[in-house]
């Protein structure tokens, strides 16, 4: 496994790291040195492919986290000790896990042709006529996806993608991405930050 991406940002001290797993699962089980509950857990997963994500994302946490200071708050949103916050995403070879002194979010995607099926689920109609009027929909779609995930995983719960969150019209090669929430919360104009990877969108909560 090599390491795809390291950010340190000196804001809030959050560190991104993103990394692209190339070893068999059995070579990402070794380097995950599990633990005994960790092995109840990952006999529990089935599907290869989840069993992966599941290897690259316990051996990121390891870089940076020893396994006694994790925790969850009450939403199931994960947490380190000294108060430190964490987000955790992964989409097929990619995984990814962000460290901030601040409640973050983060969300990686690659385009999917299911998001076009299910956009007026998480698309409101302004956000809908401009995808359809863009000549990358599907990018687009994975774009507005992608933020509007990492703000839900910012509060945890209780977030109507469609009713509570609309993003700011935006380039496909913009940095900075703009999600305006209203909803149980309170009001809040989220600046996020856009990196693509080949094909896959890193968004994440500033």
């Amino acid at each position: 496994m090599a390491l795809t991406v390291h950010h340190t940002y000196p804001k809030n001290n959050t560190i991104l790291t993103l990394w692209r797993a190339t070893e068999s699962t059995e070579e990402l089980f070794v380097l995950a040195k599990l633990s005994a509950a960790d092995l109840l857990i990952f006999d529990k997963i089935h599907l290869d492919k989840r069993r992966r994500e599941w290897l690259c994302v316990k051996i990121l946490l390891s870089q940076f986290a020893k396994e006694e200071s994790l925790r969850n708050l009450s939403n199931g949103k994960p947490m380190i000790s000294g108060g430190r916050h964490i987000s955790v995403s992964h989409d097929g070879e990619i995984a990814g896990v962000i460290f901030s002194d601040q409640n973050i979010g983060m969300d990686i995607q690659t385009p999917h042709e299911k998001l076009l099926r299910i956009a007026p689920k998480f698309c409101s109609e302004i956000e809908l006529s401009f995808v359809k009027s863009h000549i990358h929909e599907l990018e687009a779609l994975t774009m507005i996806w992608s933020a509007k995930e990492a703000v839900f995983k910012f509060f945890g719960e209780r977030v109507h993608f469609a009713k509570d969150m609309r993003t700011v019209p935006f380039e496909l090669s913009d940095e900075k991405l703009y999600v305006e929430y209203n909803g149980i919360h309170g009001s809040k104009t989220f600046e996020l930050s856009h990196l693509i990877l080949n094909d896959f969108h890193i968004l994440h909560t500033n």
